[in-house]
This record gives structure tokens, C-alpha cells and sequence, in this order.
């Protein structure tokens, strides 16, 4: 769901509303935070999502594009960057920037679905863009993987690497590893054995322990896991 504009060109990939040459794009009034102005706007999709840098998989099987996304909105506030510290302020240079600042307590929230977020894998027809077929996941997936042999994998902070059918996007085949993961699985074979191979380790964060309270005990750990197929 995109709210700030009217539409995608499918042809440049810009906004409909988007004007060449102007220093200052002016999308939907109250979907986006504006650096020049003050006060809070509803943004779509949340400043982390909906697809953001994880890697996304073709599979010449299926001729489709498998996306994994964040789904929701998310309210923001303008913040005011004040000098970098080599200029006697507080911002770090290549600090962590989320589009805004933290939403003043007690602000009347105009979007509910801004308390929600979701997260989804999707199969698309790169031609046209349409979605073909569409499941929702219990975590971010951080990357997919396709393979020749039909399959769409990805993995959570969850801890599960989880394989699904790339015509169905069926689940297959889950394995918790115990810990968290942050990466996407890479595939390789080896006389004439494939396996699927991941790098894990790391903590659950709160929403991964309020939704599945074992995290709480993964160990912050690094190791790699690999599976025969």
C-alpha cells in the first residue's frame, strides 16, 4: 500500500506526482514528513519497509520474483538535526537514521494501522508487476533464495529457516536453529550434491519475545549452518 502519492510510473519508476527539477518534491498532504515544516505524519509503507535492502530471488523455474516485505504504516516526527560532532553537536555522521524522531506521547494517532506491522513474502510476474501469490509470515524474512529444484527459502529472527514451494509458496520444510538470524541462505553444490548453507547467530529482539517467548533464550552466537537437499 503506498499512500504518500497516487501511483508508481511503471516506465521511470518515480511518482506520479513527482516534478523534474524541483529541489523539494510535495507528495500527499499528512503521508510524509516534511524537513522544512514541523508536527507528525503518517507514513506508508513504516520507514523499515515494505521491501527494503534484503535480496529478493528470480527463479527461471517459476519466471517469477519472490519479494519478502514489512507491511504497515508508521507515525513519525520531524526532527530538527543539529550540528555533527566535529562541529561541536551531538549527530554522528553515518548514525542510524529512521526518517524521524520518536512520536510525542499522548499524539492522537489518525492511521490504527499504524500499530500494526506484518510481514509477507510475495510472487511476482517481473513483467508487470502483478502478484500472482502472496503469504504472511510470521517474522521478517532477511532475504530469499530460489533454487532449480522449486523451492523459495528464507530465515527470521525467529531462528527458523523455513522452505516453501515456489509455485504454491506452501511451507515444505522448517528448522529452528536456536538462535536468531539475520541473513539470507546462499545455495552451492558438491559432486553433484546441493546444499543450502546460512550464517546464524545474534538476540531476539522484543517483538521476536513477545511473540515467541523462547527467544529469550538464544545465545548472541556466530556459526554456520549447512543442510543437504
Amino acid at each position: 500500500m503506498v499512500t504518500w502519492t497516487d501511483g508508481i510510473d511503471p516506465k521511470t519508476g518515480r511518482p506520479l506526482s513527482y516534478v523534474a527539477g524541483k529541489p523539494l518534491q510535495q507528495y500527499n498532504p499528512g503521508t510524509v514528513v516534511n524537513p522544512r515544516g514541523n508536527g507528525v505524519a503518517n507514513v506508508c509503507p513504516a520507514t523499515t519497509g515494505g521491501k527494503n535492502w534484503e535480496p529478493s530471488a528470480y527463479s527461471p523455474l517459476t519466471k517469477s520474483l519472490y519479494t519478502d516485505s514489512a507491511e504497515g504504516c508508521v507515525q513519525r516526527a520531524v526532527v530538527k538535526l543539529d550540528a555533527f560532532e566535529a562541529q561541536g553537536g551531538t549527530v554522528k555522521k553515518r548514525a542510524n537514521w529512521t526518517g524521524g524522531g520518536t512520536v510525542p506521547a499522548g499524539t492522537p494517532n489518525t492511521n490504527p494501522i499504524t500499530t500494526i506491522t506484518r510481514y509477507s513474502i510475495s510472487k511476482i510476474n517481473p513483467v508487470d508487476g502483478k502478484v500472482s501469490k502472496k503469504i504472511m509470515t510470521d517474522s521478517k524474512n532477511w532475504g530469499l533464495l530460489t533454487t532449480a529444484g522449486g523451492l523459495v527459502c528464507g530465515a527470521t529472527y525467529l531462528g527458523d529457516i523455513t522452505c516453501y514451494d515456489a509455485d504454491t509458496l506452501d511451507i515444505l520444510w522448517v528448522y529452528n536453529v536456536g538462535t536468531a538470524i539475520g541473513a539470507p541462505p546462499m545455495s552451492f553444490a558438491v559432486q553433484g550434491k546441493q546444499y543450502i548453507a546460512i550464517e546464524v547467530g545474534g538476540a531476539a529482539g522484543a517483538a521476536e519475545t513477545a511473540q515467541r517467548p523462547g527467544t529469550k533464550f538464544f545465545t548472541p552466537s556466530n556459526f554456520l549452518m549447512v543442510f543437504g537437499l
